[in-house]
């Protein structure tokens, strides 16, 4: 029995195809295998649960007829706006300066936290 030798060509043409079958089949089973959880994925990713507002290294100063009253820095800062209760927190802690007429500190407060709710004023 007489072998025949195999074109190049067609060898080529043979790896070809045995690599995109091999892609379209790992694709198949990588799409396969993620089923889809939508209660998750929504939970995760719902609106009321993510910030509205993102600030870093925030600074503010509130005045009162050019003269300030009181200034305010926050490493972090998020704004979350529900039905219920919009609130803003300060994750990475706040630093609150209060100032007299003078422009004198008169009080100072820090925190690791903080969180004020905007609706109930506190």
């Amino acid at each position: 029995m007489k072998l025949q030798k195999l074109d190049s060509k067609y060898l080529i043409q043979i790896n070809r195809f045995g690599i995109i079958a091999a892609l379209f089949f790992g694709a198949a089973i990588v799409f396969y295998s993620c089923s889809p959880e939508v209660e998750k994925i929504e939970a995760f990713s719902s609106p009321e649960n993510l910030p509205v507002v993102y600030a870093e290294d925030f600074e503010t100063t509130f005045t009162d007829s050019f003269k300030i009253q009181f200034y305010m820095k926050a490493p972090v800062l998020q704004k979350f706006e529900s039905d219920a209760n919009p609130f803003l927190e300060f994750p990475n802690g706040i630093l609150i300066i209060k100032y007299d007429s003078n422009g004198e500190i008169i009080s100072r407060i820090t925190s690791d936290y903080a969180r004020e709710y905007e609706k109930e004023q506190r």
